[in-house]
């Protein structure tokens, strides 16, 4: 190899290096700090998912009266058909007696919980409009005749859905549904859609600072499964509940309400939000993967407080992360160049396989940006060959090689 190729390769490098370092100072500054918000409004909704599962043992019963002690309502997601509801006669009264006093919300968590997509993981997706449609009509349609109240709310089990199953939630009187903030799926319908954003174990601190900080509103849906309490100790899910709910009464602006009432109020609000929330979803995985936890610490801070700067910094989050994998790439090539160069193939052939390389690259990362599904780790590999191949194609031999 030339030195003028070599010297190129290293200034590379070393403009990479000054790049990403620069990038990581900027995110660190002082403008993507929290600004005070007096007038701050905070809404949590509880989303318990599965509650058919509901064990009447102690545990579940003690976590279930903390809600009721409070006067915090949830939104419960019921299976209609994966047991005989009508013989759970405990569960029917404690969830009846929790809709006389305006602290439960019914929403139809599918049809038998099943799951027809092997991996994927789904009752819906994929599925035909028609058989779609038959399940949330009838599934709607028995737990109105259990509860004697409107369903409005749609919660698919796994939280994966597609476009035939928002069509046929709006057949069914459907108006809300609520899934992962993960891949959200293009709507043109007439429906709300209001995604889980909050786990249950994750930290109050975060309600209690959005509380005082940021936007004007901040809605979290609070994900989680009652049942669990019984099963993962260790999660403490009564512990965080507890903490959770003092946070709540400490704190006169932030309100509690239910999924499908939060949903329609501020429907303006979820919609601005939905593909934040899944860039959001998206970077901190990513961000955390690669060992950047200050940075995704800082942006849940941002995007949970509803800083307008949520975006800006997502983006630039994902600029650095990708411009590591990129740097990374780009060393790796230095001693596959090495390596390459001892096969001693000519400039011609070195060429051709490169051009090669770069061709299927390309097709790859069409074909994965226009997958629904396009990931974190599409996107890490797919960064991390082109800083390779960039360095390659540095060391390409020319025509007298």
């Amino acid at each position: 190899m030339s030195r003028t190729r070599r010297r190129r390769a290293w200034i590379t490098l070393a403009t990479l290096a000054l790049i990403l370092l620069s990038l990581r100072l900027f995110l660190a500054s002082s403008y993507f700090d929290l600004h005070r918000n007096p007038t701050k409004k905070v809404i949590v909704v509880f989303r318990n998912d599965d509650i058919q599962e509901f064990s009447a043992s102690a545990d579940a019963y003690r976590f279930l009266q903390l809600f009721v002690e409070n006067g915090i309502p949830q939104t419960y997601a019921v299976v209609p058909f994966k047991k005989d509801l009508t013989k759970d006669a405990v569960l029917v009264s404690l969830l009846k007696d929790q809709q006389a006093r305006g602290l439960a919300e019914i929403a139809l968590h599918g049809y038998a919980h099943e799951n027809h997509a092997g991996k994927r993981r789904s009752e819906f997706a994929g599925r035909p409009l028609e058989e779609q449609w038959e399940k949330i009509r009838s599934g709607k349609a028995h737990l109105e005749r259990i509860f004697q109240r409107n369903v409005v709310t749609f919660i698919p089990p796994f939280n994966s859905y597609d476009q035939q199953t928002l069509q046929a939630c709006v057949r069914s009187g459907i108006q809300v549904l609520s899934s992962s903030h993960f891949f959200p799926i293009p709507n043109s319908f007439p429906i709300q859609v209001a995604n889980l954003n909050f786990l249950l174990t994750d930290p109050a601190s975060r309600v209690e600072l959005a509380s005082s900080h940021g936007g004007d509103l901040s809605i979290f849906i609070v994900y989680y499964h009652s049942y669990m309490e019984d099963i993962y100790r260790s999660d403490d899910y009564l512990g965080k509940a507890k903490r959770l709910i003092q946070v709540i009464r400490q704190h006169p602006n932030i309100e509690v309400d239910t999924l499908g009432s939060v949903a329609l109020r501020h429907a303006d609000y979820f919609r601005e939000r939905i593909t934040l929330d899944a860039w959001y979803s998206k970077a901190s995985v990513f961000l955390e993967f690669f060992g950047q936890s200050s940075l995704r610490e800082h942006l849940s801070r941002l995007y949970h407080c509803g800083e307008a700067k949520t975006g800006l910094f997502i983006t630039l989050g994902l600029l650095y992360g990708s411009g590591l994998l990129f740097l990374g790439g780009f060393i790796l090539g230095f001693p596959l160049a090495f390596l390459g160069h001892s096969f001693r193939l000519s400039g011609a052939w070195t060429s051709r396989i490169l051009l090669a390389l770069a061709a299927l690259w390309s097709l790859w990362m069409i074909v994965m940006i226009t997958h629904p599904r396009f990931g974190i780790i599409h996107m890490s590999l797919g960064t991390l060959s082109a800083g390779l191949l960039l360095h390659l194609f540095f060391r390409i031999p020319g025509r007298q090689a």
